[in-house]
């Protein structure tokens, strides 16, 4: 196998892709000039690949489809679109793309025949390619054909009735990869057929994102129970997945601080892409829906108009939650760095964030967002429109240096005066 990096401007590597397909397979391919064709992705370098398939019985497979399995061609469908076919000696040649930034480049090869019904992948890694680096073995890459592997389950709701239409995500866990690809779509019936696949690597099953807090079981929602890995030739029978597409409920009453009902306050959750928001009535009363089936329930009431909000962790089985609205509030203080010199005009941002099981998990709703501001030549800062009850971090960003989160920043603002860190090292700062 010789495999030639090169480095090619973003759209210049959309080219050469497209000149592999037409067959022109040399491990030397030239490129444009970065200044002649302007950027479209992220992508930094191609790699040349060459290999052989072989069926079986350990002979040379012609006529077989071939493709990239990789982070870049993980988008769904991009692995399919760029492939190419093995000539009589199962001999391939593809042309890889390096995602930008990448430490190491990690791809793998897919090789599949539909004839008859056969599968093969293999994975590998190199280190990041620089400019002018060529690499060279004296063999082929191998990708070995064996019997197509399957998943078959299915996708309903709460009732039992088939979740139509809704699309499964196939999530790859080899070779350091992390991609997702289409899986397929779930059929009239509720059911999906996932394959072919190829046997022994790792496979997850996913649904869309958004229905994961709607989620009765984990059969297959997150994949975190473990890597499916298949056997030549095996119909894996993952368990269906069950969602109530209703979620929780909660009610509850909005008023301000002096008591008083708050009318026309919107209701939303720390998943506003799936609830179903709610408008208070002219008693300060709400219903909010489709909330997440497990986890802790987040509820944010806020009054433009008015400059009113809250957050609030409730309950749904312990009856009416009661919102009260506050006005906006503040956090201010000072960052210095390890030798107590003010950190100059950084970046202090308070990122809406609740801690879960497995840590922070950032978000934002359009009420509760990200605030930040700019520390001045001494040091001192006051990041405004703080939301009193929601859950932040505070975040010190510098040129040239990494977010930086000093001990003890995670804070939930209270009704009353603005919060006062005081003086915070920020270790690290320059």
């Amino acid at each position: 196998m010789k495999i030639t990096y090169r480095q090619a401007p973003y759209a210049c590597t959309l080219i050469g892709l497209a000149v592999a397909i037409l067959g022109m397979f040399h491990s030397e391919i030239a490129f444009a000039q970065e200044d002649d064709l302007a950027p479209l992705s992220p992508v930094s370098g191609t790699v040349a690949l060459s290999g052989r398939v072989l069926g079986p019985g350990g002979k040379p497979a012609a006529g077989v489809a071939v493709g990239i399995i990789s982070q870049w061609a993980g988008i769904p469908g991009l692995g399919e679109i760029f492939k190419v076919t093995t000539d009589d000696a199962g001999v391939f040649h593809l042309l890889a793309v390096k995602p930008y930034g990448a430490p190491r480049y990690a791809f793998g090869i897919w090789a599949r025949d539909d004839r008859h019904k056969l599968m093969g992948a293999t994975f590998a890694k190199l280190p990041a390619p620089e400019q002018g680096i060529t690499l060279s073995t004296e063999q082929l890459i191998e990708v070995h054909l064996a019997p197509a592997a399957y998943i078959h389950t299915g996708a309903f709701d709460a009732n039992g009735q088939p979740l139509r239409n809704m699309m499964a995500q196939l999530f790859l866990t080899e070779g350091g990869l992390g991609g997702l690809m289409n899986a397929g779509q779930i059929d009239p019936t509720g059911n999906i057929l996932v394959g072919p696949l190829p046997a022994g690597i790792g496979l997850r099953l996913q649904s869309p994102p958004e229905l994961w807090p709607l989620a009765l079981n984990d059969a297959w929602t997150t994949g975190l129970k473990g890597d499916i890995r298949l056997s030549p030739g095996q119909t894996y029978e993952l368990p269906a997945l069950r969602v109530d597409m209703d979620g929780r409920k909660a009610s509850g009453l909005v008023q301000d601080e002096q008591g008083l009902p708050v009318a026309g306050a919107q209701v939303t959750c720390n998943v506003p892409t799936l609830c179903a928001n709610a408008v208070t009535d002219g008693k300060g009363r709400f219903t909010i829906t489709r909330l997440p089936i497990k986890g802790d329930i987040w509820l944010i009431a806020s009054h433009p108009s008015e400059l009113l909000h809250v957050m609030q962790k409730v309950d749904p089985n312990a009856g009416d939650a009661m919102l009260v609205v506050h006005p906006l509030t503040s956090a201010k203080g000072q960052f210095v760095d390890d030798k107590g010199r003010p950190v100059k005009r950084a970046n202090v941002q308070a990122a809406p964030c609740i801690r879960s099981a497995n840590g922070w998990m950032i978000w934002q709703a359009p009420s509760v967002r990200m605030v930040g501001v700019l520390t001045d030549d001494d040091g001192f800062f006051e990041v405004k429109n703080i939301v009193v009850g929601a859950p932040y971090m505070l975040v010190l960003q510098i040129p040239g240096v990494a977010a930086i989160g000093p001990g003890g920043t995670d804070f939930t603002a209270k009704p009353g005066k603005p919060i006062d860190f005081g003086a915070l090292t920020a270790t690290g700062a320059r």
